[in-house]
This record gives C-alpha cells, structure tokens and sequence, in this order.
C-alpha cells in the first residue's frame, strides 16, 4: 500500500466505475485507479451498500486502465500479497463488506492473448 500511495508517477486517483456515493440515490459502489510507474494500475473496489456485495469492473470501466483490445492482465491483491486471477476485459471483486468496505488491486499486463 505504502509503495502505490509513494509511487514516483505521482499520479492522483481517478474514479473509473459508479458515480457520487452521497445520499440514498446514489451510485452503491466504486471503482478508483491510478496509474503506476511500471505502467501497472492500482485499483481499489469500493462498496457502499448496507450490505456485502460483489463490486466490478465491466469493460468499459476496464479499458479506462488497458485501452488494447485483448490485453492480460494479472490480479495482483494487495493485501493478501498474491495473484488471485488473469483476466483481459474485466474483473469482479467478491464478498466487499458493506457500508464503505473496500479491496485493493494491482493489475499487470502479461500479454495479448491469441
């Protein structure tokens, strides 16, 4: 966590998914990212409902962080210090505890798939 908040890029977080979580109407759920130095992106999944919920990054909110059709992407959790996942076109938080919980990913582009 210290080395993505002191990452060299200096780049400020960005919301790629969902939209203003005040108030009863809006948006339950949240997706942050910012770009790395080495090119990976640092995102973290937030969910806002009363309740646990699964928070996800669809195609569109993924290719905000990998624009190329087909890129591989390896999960990297940052909490857990390990790869739980590759995946190319979106990705899927499970079991975000409710009420502002959150989870913390880094993604790394491995290669194009065939």
């Amino acid at each position: 966590m210290i080395r993505v908040n002191q990452d060299p890029l200096g780049q400020q977080g960005i919301r790629i998914s969902g939209k203003d979580m005040h108030g009863a109407f809006g948006d339950a759920t949240n997706v942050w990212a910012k770009k790395l130095s080495d090119g990976s992106w640092a995102a973290v999944f937030v969910n806002n409902h009363f309740t646990t919920a699964d928070v996800t990054c669809d195609t569109s909110c993924f290719s905000k962080m990998f624009p190329s059709v087909g890129q591989v992407v390896n999960v990297r959790d940052l909490w857990k210090h390990r790869v739980v996942g590759t995946t190319k076109d979106s990705f899927t938080a499970k079991g975000i505890p409710g009420n502002g919980g959150s989870a913390m990913f880094r993604f790394i582009a491995v290669g194009k798939k065939k």
